[in-house]
């Protein structure tokens, strides 16, 4: 069996799925608001036949509700502690396959010949980062023994961040920042921000495309409307970046500074793919946590919700590739400023993503949040024939 313990029962140790099973039964029995105390060892051991206590043992646990015993007992007596442990730990070859098949370079001569590979200008970056809360992601599995399974990899069935969640929640870092930029007034950070992210993360939206229109009907003087320029772009902003370019600086919207800068640059301009390549993320342990919603009216515990999470301590690793594709035509000068430029951008958003707002569901919660592991970080480019940390 590849995964050792989610539901392999044979020993009364592994009750991973045994857990779960009693839990949500006793959630619905008639018991389930009777306290321990009340029941005879007979009793007991009749409504928990996987307990192994004795009628001292009982005491321990007299004050606990019938439907919260097998929490209570899974955590004391089976984890060794107040805390909920470490119910499973994937195989390391089986996370070395995941690693290997999704490109993820764990030597890191490998990835600097990689990177080597590529065409000028490209460049990589590795972050490990270690969990200081658990990481959810909701998975779409049908059929499993709880309702909120923490996402996973289809064939090895390993917890994972997808490489375009990576992505969605990088880009939503970068339009919090952008919005930062305009309402502070910092019309160039802003400008020099929203090229960066159009480099990154490409574009390609109808939005977009009829931003491209307005802006190339203006150059060719097909069209000399630049407030349609504007529009565009406001509404571009607004419905894929959640940005509102309406501000006003020093007597002139953001948008209209934006359009002169447009002007001298036009080739930010351009529908096209996006320049990062972003990796999954795959993780080797898996563990429960509890949120129990609480009546306003009398302060008490309703249903516990079980989520299945990848727990802190745990480490992963960020991977991401730049290739400017659509840059080969550049200067090398120019192009070696753009790539500089769009790491400093990236890496200020994989700190604020992994430390500050953290990834994956439930944040609101604080979870997700981790620590990089400063003295690992991974950067390579490759500038045609030269070569770089």
């Amino acid at each position: 069996m590849k995964y050792e313990a989610i539901f392999d029962c044979s020993q009364e140790k592994h009750l991973y799925a045994l857990y779960f099973k009693y839990s949500r039964v006793y959630s619905d029995t008639k018991k389930a608001s009777e306290k321990i105390e009340n029941l005879s060892l007979e009793e007991f051991l009749e409504i928990f036949p996987f307990a192994e206590v004795s009628d001292k043992d009982i005491k321990d646990f007299k004050k606990i509700k019938v439907k919260e015993f097998p929490l209570v007992y899974f955590k004391r007596l089976v984890c060794g502690g107040e805390e909920i442990g470490q119910f499973w730990y994937c195989k390391k070859n089986d996370i070395d396959f995941a690693k290997k098949t999704s490109l993820i370079f764990t030597s890191e001569k490998k990835f600097k010949n990689y990177i080597a590979s590529l065409i000028p200008g490209s460049f990589g970056l590795q972050y490990k980062f270690i969990l200081r809360s658990p990481y959810y992601s909701h998975d779409d599995e049908e059929f499993y023994i709880i309702d909120n399974p923490v996402l996973k990899d289809k064939v090895w069935k390993a917890p994972m961040v997808k490489g375009s969640a990576w992505k969605g929640m990088l880009l939503k870092a970068a339009s919090r920042k952008l919005e930062d930029y305009i309402e502070n007034g910092e019309t160039q950070k802003a400008v020099e921000h929203f090229q960066s992210t159009l480099r990154i993360f490409g574009t390609g939206s109808d939005d977009f495309r009829k931003v491209v229109e307005s802006a190339e009907k203006y150059m060719k003087n097909e069209d000399k409307d630049e407030e349609q320029f504007q529009l565009e772009l406001a509404r571009y902003a607004l419905n894929e970046l959640g940005i509102n370019l309406e501000f006003s600086f020093n007597g002139k919207s953001i948008k209209s500074q934006i359009w002169e800068h447009v002007q001298e640059q036009v080739e930010s301009f351009n529908v096209k793919k996006g320049r990062g390549i972003f990796y999954p993320t795959y993780f080797n342990r898996l563990s429960l946590e509890i949120i129990n919603p609480h009546k306003r009216e009398t302060k008490a515990g309703t249903q516990p919700i079980y989520f299945e999470v990848v727990p802190e301590g745990t480490e992963g690793i960020f991977q991401f590739m730049y290739i400017p594709h659509d840059a080969i035509s550049l200067p090398m000068k120019v192009m070696k400023k753009q790539a500089e430029v769009d790491r400093i951008f990236l890496e200020g958003l994989i700190t604020d993503v992994l430390e500050e707002s953290g990834i994956g569901s439930k944040t609101k919660y604080g979870w997700g949040r981790a620590n990089i592991k400063k003295d690992s970080i991974l950067y390579y480019f490759n500038m045609g024939g030269e070569q770089g940390e």
